[in-house]
């Protein structure tokens, strides 16, 4: 990578062309990626500039022959003492884990051989056949379809638009948005980046990026790492990590306000956190000027049409915030109750168990499921199935429902928690009563 400075000094122009090298730490090796032209595309191969990406290289590649991927790298190791000073601050010092467990290797074994079996039916590759299927790609346009008509339902100033734009808005990005923002909706970069757009009413792909895929699901729910579990630290506490002030006494109530406001105020905060050197003063941030501008320009276009343009439009605050107010609870009540429970914070070695142990799913059909689970699958998203979307993360949600039978048989065999609430309600009383204990100062207690 090529950066040009321009220095002027006595009024003379200086023009000082440094050599910056894009460098990657992957199981204590050094690669120099910049000119690694991954079948991912360059969204993909970003994630790991400047960082320890071991964790994410496992995540994405678990049907990928360990041998074929070492040779691949091999062309681009470097040194380390040329190497180690363009990592980013912090990334020397990440928790390791370990990968190739009997457990770990077993999970991925019998899960590769599904994918191998339905890639020979189908004719296919397996990181074909692990994208979306084509009912998968027919529910997203369906969805998407539905989402413009309840749109212009609510422009035309319907009542019932405006409850509806915002339920039809959330499954439409729900569904599509976040497999686009992993990868799994498709074998073609250029369909997973038009798609990564979708969801622009919850957040860019940028932070998005930065917040769930780097953080979030490399190091979930540990300390320091994990920016989910400091989202709303001013008025909400999240985990036994988070210091215990006199505010957090009210945040059985104050976590009303998170579901009003959460998306809102994240995306504005986070637009300016976004150029501090850390983001959320927890994940190191990489320069990307290109990515910014154009997340900056989304974000606030969106901003500017939806808060400020329609606000004239409608000529009332009301028109424009009920939905808002929808979103962010559709958005909070799916993505808050998969994680945050008294026993989901571990610190295990073994990756693919503390990400097990780390998280939960609900609404799984023990046998044969009904409308009420092809409710919940829909209205989630797949989110339902969070350990195995934590578990394999490259993997389109469509395929989780065929796998998870074989990832509880295999967790069971080791003797390993796999956490499945009945449904909403259980899944809601479990995070709800998580939240209500932490209101309760414990700051004498030692913690785990």
């Amino acid at each position: 990578m090529y950066v040009i400075y321009i220095h002027i000094k006595n009024t003379h122009f200086y023009i000082l062309l440094y050599i910056i090298m894009i460098i990657t730490k992957i199981h204590n090796k050094y690669y120099n990626i910049e000119n690694f032209n991954h079948p991912g595309g360059k969204d993909a191969i970003w994630h790991a500039y400047g960082r320890d990406a071991t964790t994410m290289f496992e995540m994405y590649h678990p049907f990928v022959n360990k041998e074929t991927l070492q040779i691949i790298l091999k062309k681009y190791e470097t040194t380390v003492d040329e190497a180690k000073s363009y990592l980013l601050l912090g990334e020397n010092n990440v928790p390791q884990f370990e990968y190739d467990t009997d457990f770990s290797k077993e999970v991925k074994q019998e899960v590769f051989d599904y994918f191998k079996n339905q890639a020979t039916q189908n004719n296919t590759t397996i990181r074909k056949i692990t994208k979306a299927s084509s009912s998968r790609w027919t529910l997203i346009t369906l969805l998407n379809i539905l989402r413009i008509l309840s749109m212009y339902w609510w422009l035309t100033g319907s009542i019932y638009g405006m409850f509806a734009f915002p339920l039809f808005s959330w499954l439409a990005s729900v569904n599509c948005f976040h497999d686009a923002c992993h990868f799994s909706m498709s074998d073609n970069s250029k369909v997973n980046k038009v798609c990564s757009y979708s969801g622009i009413e919850y957040y860019t792909p940028l932070i998005w990026y930065y917040q769930h895929n780097i953080s979030h699901h490399a190091y979930t729910n540990i300390k320091d790492k994990d920016v989910d579990i400091y989202h709303s630290k001013k008025i909400i506490r999240l985990s036994n990590y988070t210091k215990y002030s006199h505010v957090y006494k009210y945040q059985p109530l104050l976590v009303i306000l998170q579901y009003l406001f959460s998306n809102l105020g994240t995306e504005i905060k986070n637009s300016i956190k976004i150029y501090k050197h850390t983001y959320f003063n927890i994940i190191p941030r990489y320069n990307v000027y290109c990515m910014e501008i154009l997340d900056k320009i989304v974000f606030f276009t969106h901003f500017i049409c939806r808060y400020v343009i329609l606000y004239y439009w409608f000529d009332n605050l009301f028109s424009v915030l009920i939905p808002m107010f929808l979103s962010n609870a559709l958005f909070v009540i799916n993505t808050q109750i998969n994680h945050l429970h008294d026993d989901k914070f571990h610190n295990e070695k073994d990756w693919y168990k503390h990400q097990v142990l780390a998280s939960s799913n609900h609404s799984i059909p023990k046998k044969n499921p009904n409308l009420y689970h092809l409710f919940s699958y829909i209205f989630s998203g797949g989110l339902n199935y969070q350990i195995e979307h934590h578990l394999f993360p490259g993997v389109n949600h469509c395929h989780y429902p065929h796998i998870q039978s074989i990832i509880e048989k295999i967790c069971k065999k080791y003797n390993i928690t796999y956490k499945s609430f009945n449904g909403y309600y259980d899944a809601f009383c479990s995070y709800y009563k998580h939240i209500c204990s932490l209101s309760i100062d414990d700051s004498k207690q030692k913690l785990n």
